[in-house]
């Protein structure tokens, strides 16, 4: 029996491109993005790198006899080439919540010998940090490419956690210099699979520590938090859209999840609406204040140009005698403006110390608030003096230059 020869260089690498090619062809044109295509052709490949073939078998369906390194070119260009069926997205990670609606799990970390720390913590995806823009005072954010910043998929902590504290949890553990937190080990522990599964206390290890960002409402005080690499707990999928071709992206986001999603319709909302709905009361507030600071200055400017037509009235002839005795238009404009000021600089000084209480009241409900200073009053004063004498001016302008013997005349 004769022995069939070996394939040659040139034949294996002839089969490497047919099967990069391959792989390329079925991604371009969308084909098999069935039941078989989630489970076989892309989990396959996804369970061999990372260990799991043992342990996946039933709950991914495989088939025994099939061989997952056919779809090995396929699943390493669907992981590190750009998406063509969603053209506008620039940036994509998961994690448990969003920042802006808080989070509230919460657990303890510890450094040395000295007292443990309460802190929130967040299991969140590689790049969520890019996708938000948030920066970091020191160290690192966490990178795939290293290996040593994804979890266990046992709960077997061999070695450390890579995590990443916001400044007021390094300031809370004693640093108060950010890169004096990076590199050191902590005790900690949090979530590891719902709906109740823990992780041990386990040593965590400081990357990178991340500028303070608001999470939550400004209502309440920035938290010590903790991040770490965890996208089997995710919940969310936060997408970053260029903004120059948003309904083409949002129509690519449907037609991929109506492909690999679940059932029910995509529930989603952009950014900028959910700070809406966060701080809907807070607009509302301002806008009943505005209304009512409206509806005030109206009354007070129809009050003073009453006062005004009445003085054009009840002084008609005491201006008559001061333009008879000498007494110049403008010196007897600035005269009249004064008198009209006078209650209003009242008012003012009447107004400051009753405005300032209930400013410091409403601004104490705030973690982080401006401090009210003084020329903001003087602001205040100076823009009522100037809607006060835009009020009157015309009728003092004409009393002014009413004729002497018009004046004197008047009953």
């Amino acid at each position: 029996m004769s022995v069939p020869n070996r394939l040659t260089a040139r034949e294996y690498a002839f089969l490497g491109l047919a099967l990069l090619f391959w792989a390329a062809f079925v991604i371009l044109l969308g084909k098999d993005t069935s039941w078989d295509f989630r489970n076989y052709h892309w989990y396959a490949p996804y369970a061999l790198l990372n260990h799991r073939m043992a342990l996946d078998v039933v709950v991914a369906h495989q088939a025994s006899y099939y061989n997952p390194y056919l779809d090995l070119p396929f699943y390493w260009l669907a992981t590190h080439t750009r998406a063509w069926i969603a053209l506008g997205v620039l940036g994509a990670s998961c994690a448990m919540t969003i920042p802006q609606m808080g989070f509230q799990l919460g657990s303890a970390i510890k450094v040395g010998d000295r007292d443990p720390l309460s802190v929130r913590y967040l299991g969140l995806d590689f790049g969520f940090f890019d996708v938000y823009g948030l920066e970091l005072a020191a160290g690192r954010d966490f990178d795939a490419k290293l290996g040593t910043d994804a979890p266990p998929d046992d709960n077997v902590w061999t070695s450390p956690e890579s995590i990443i504290v916001n400044e007021t949890a390094a300031r809370a553990l004693g640093f108060a210099n950010p890169n004096d937190a990076v590199g050191q080990v902590t005790s900690f522990s949090h979530l590891f699979r719902q709906p109740a599964t823990f992780t041990p206390a386990h040593d965590a290890a400081i990357v990178g520590v991340a500028k303070d960002f608001q999470i939550g409402s400004v209502q309440d005080a920035i938290p010590p938090a903790v991040f770490y690499v965890d996208p089997a707990n995710a919940r969310v999928l936060s997408l970053k859209l260029d903004g120059r071709s948003t309904p083409e992206a949002l129509d690519a986001i449907n037609r991929v999840w109506a492909q690999f999603g679940e059932p029910r319709p995509i529930q989603r909302e952009f950014f900028e609406q959910s700070i809406e709905r966060l701080y809907v009361d807070l607009v509302r507030q301002t806008t009943l204040f505005t209304v009512f600071a409206a509806v005030a200055v109206l009354i007070a400017v129809l009050g003073l140009v009453g006062l005004a037509a009445h003085a054009a009235v009840s002084r008609t002839k005491e201006i008559g005698i001061r333009k008879t005795l000498g007494g110049g238009r403008w010196a007897i404009t600035r005269l009249l403006l004064w008198q009209f000021s006078r209650p209003v600089l009242l008012a003012n000084l009447i107004a400051w110390p009753a405005a300032y209480w209930a400013m410091s009241v409403w601004l104490n409900g705030f973690a982080r608030r401006v401090e009210l200073d003084w020329r903001v009053f003087a602001g205040a004063a100076a823009a009522t003096l100037v809607v006060a004498v835009a009020s009157v001016l015309v009728h003092t302008w004409g009393m002014a230059g009413t004729r002497p013997v018009a004046a004197l005349r008047y009953e």
